[in-house]
């Protein structure tokens, strides 16, 4: 699937002053359109293969007159291809793949013996920069740390984002999160830095 980078992005991405953070599967977008309204200073790139999500989101963020976020469809692994080495601040993953969908052999994010992926994750990622992940599947997260101690990221303790509004005892608060606060209540989380 090709993606296509408006302007905007592509400026933001060539600027090396820019601060950027970029979610792949963002759903609704509202994890990132509070992201971007916590941290104004910082620009955030959301890609989605899902097709209905990306207007949704774009509405969200003009909604609450975040500037600072854009949202994509496309996806993820092609968009990522394209952001030059050294260039994210944190890439996001939250929810990539439900546990409910774990009875189907794919389409996952991050397939059991896809280092390549991984490889470009890191590459794209500044030093210091951070990949965090949440998973309700525990099968799904031994996979991704697996994939991910092949590559030299130090695993640090997840702390959430200090954004206004997140509930005691949630990481993101977004409607996945819920959702599967309700349906499980375990969650899996990890933050890899580079």
């Amino acid at each position: 699937m090709n993606i296509v980078i408006p302007e905007v992005v592509e400026l933001w991405l060539s600027n090396q002053r820019n601060h950027i953070e970029l979610e792949i599967g963002f759903g609704t977008g509202d994890f990132l359109v509070n992201l971007a309204d916590f941290y104004p200073e910082k620009k955030f790139i959301g890609v989605e293969i899902q097709s209905g999500f990306c207007a949704k989101a774009n509405i969200l963020a003009d909604s609450q007159n975040v500037k600072n976020v854009h949202f994509l469809h496309g996806d993820g692994r092609a968009f990522l291809e394209l952001v030059p080495n050294s260039r994210l601040d944190a890439i996001h993953f939250y929810f990539p793949s439900p546990a409910d969908s774990l009875q189907y052999e794919s389409p996952f994010l991050f397939n059991a013996d896809d280092l390549d992926f991984v490889e470009n994750i890191f590459k794209k990622l500044c030093v210091g920069g951070i990949c965090k992940i949440l998973t309700d599947s525990k099968f799904y997260f031994k996979n991704i740390c697996h994939l991910f101690s092949e590559f030299k990221f130090v695993v640090r303790e997840w702390q959430p984002y200090p954004m206004h509004n997140i509930p005691e005892g949630y990481l993101i608060d977004s409607e996945c999160e819920r959702y599967y606060r309700e349906k499980s209540g375990k969650i899996n989380k990890i933050c890899f830095i580079k």
